[in-house]
């Protein structure tokens, strides 16, 4: 079904949204979707070329037909748009059971959002690489990451990062490797670092992971629904929210640490992850709780304790 919709144009008829600034026009835009964005070159000549110097860039999967305009799509932008312009935040997401995305595009991606200094990255993708292109891994401009993994692929994030001015970090479906320290260690180098959200990451060979970090404020822990969960400790003296989903395994931190700083926190304890040293890994969760504020758990934690 088609609807058309017609209407009465007056010639003379005063353009008031094309006759606004640059800048404004540029800021609409910019909560545009990367393909809407493009197509508002038809418009008029005013609008012809506005969408090249848009400083977000969001392209989705699910506005393409195929696969193979998906990808056509990111390609031309990256070389159709003013080189001269910022880009502020880059958002790239691919759901797609069927198609991977190759190293070659992902090398492009990432390549791109580095050299035009992105403060803003956000990769959701399904891919069968380890590991990601290491130039990601040396922004000096890059305050926001988000990357979400395909839970059947082992992509492994890196234990030697330098992000000087990272604040948040989100990972979903990631792996890290002990390192030369014999520590699983990741996060220990960001020095801005105040938010961590971590869904389904897990350490090879079933390793601790030390969450180590002098600034981090927020922490999200959400473990895979279907097995025991991630071995984590934490050395982190500025933590002030801990959220947790899924199953406690040791104590939160090693003897010579507390969590004196930590002042609200959320324990959602899933029941069918129960075993026998759930009860006793909980309880010292509540002992190194003991100064917070305010504390959520759920029914199956109740029950245990």
């Amino acid at each position: 079904m088609t609807i058309v919709t017609t209407y009465n144009h007056d010639e003379n008829e005063e353009d008031r949204l094309s006759d606004l600034p640059d800048g404004v026009l540029l800021h609409v835009l910019s909560f545009l979707n990367a393909k809407k964005a493009v197509q508002t070159c038809i418009l008029s000549k005013r609008w012809n070329n506005l969408w090249k110097h848009v400083p977000t860039l969001e392209i989705y999967y699910s506005h393409f037909t195929t696969f193979r305009s998906f990808t056509q799509f990111i390609y031309q932008i990256f070389f159709l748009r003013d080189p001269s312009s910022a880009l502020h935040t880059l958002n790239i997401k691919h759901v797609d059971f069927h198609h991977l995305l190759d190293a070659k595009l992902l090398n492009t991606v990432i390549n791109y959002a580095v050299s035009y200094n992105v403060e803003r990255l956000q990769m959701r993708f399904k891919s069968d690489i380890k590991y990601f292109p290491p130039c990601l891994f040396s922004s000096h401009t890059l305050k926001y990451l988000e990357l979400y993994a395909s839970h059947d692929s082992l992509t492994i994030f890196p234990n030697s990062l330098n992000l000087p001015e990272l604040t948040t970090l989100f990972l979903r479906h990631f792996y890290f490797c002990v390192g030369d320290d014999s520590r699983a260690e990741p996060f220990s180098t960001f020095n801005k670092l105040k938010n961590l959200k971590m869904f389904h990451c897990s350490v090879v060979d079933d390793e601790n992971l030390f969450i180590s970090s002098a600034t981090l404020a927020n922490l999200i822990q959400i473990d895979y629904p279907c097995y025991f969960g991630i071995k984590f400790e934490l050395y982190t003296p500025s933590l002030c929210n801990f959220e947790f989903e899924g199953t406690p395994l040791q104590k939160l931190c090693g003897s010579n640490n507390n969590l004196s700083s930590v002042k609200h926190a959320n324990i959602n304890l899933k029941s069918r992850l129960i075993h026998e040293n759930t009860p006793l890994a909980l309880l010292n969760w509540m002992i190194e709780l003991a100064n917070i504020e305010s504390l959520t758990v759920s029914r199956a934690a109740l029950k245990v304790l």
